[in-house]
């Protein structure tokens, strides 16, 4: 294999994945989290609806070494609180 289809290789690798449609978040998310409702779900941006569907999948998969996640930038990695008494 030369350089030039390597570089082809990994440049797909690297991209992003399609985007999901509002209904296919809402339909995956409801089958990883069945409380929820459609209703509610359409409530938030599809922004939001899909760091809500990556929460989740990495719920649902193993855990161990081998797993990472990613905090977005701007979010705290602790969140505390303040007793009100």
């Amino acid at each position: 294999m030369d350089g030039q289809q390597t570089l082809l290789d990994m440049n797909a690798l690297c991209e992003a994945p399609p985007r999901l449609t509002r209904q296919q978040l809402v339909d995956n998310i409801l089958e990883l989290n069945p409380t929820a409702t459609s209703g509610f779900l359409m409530g938030f941006t599809d922004d939001s609806l899909q760091r809500y569907l990556d929460h989740l999948s990495l719920g649902h998969g193993p855990r161990g070494k081998g797993t990472s996640w990613l905090r977005e930038t701007g979010r705290p990695g602790i969140v505390g609180r303040e007793n009100l008494w």
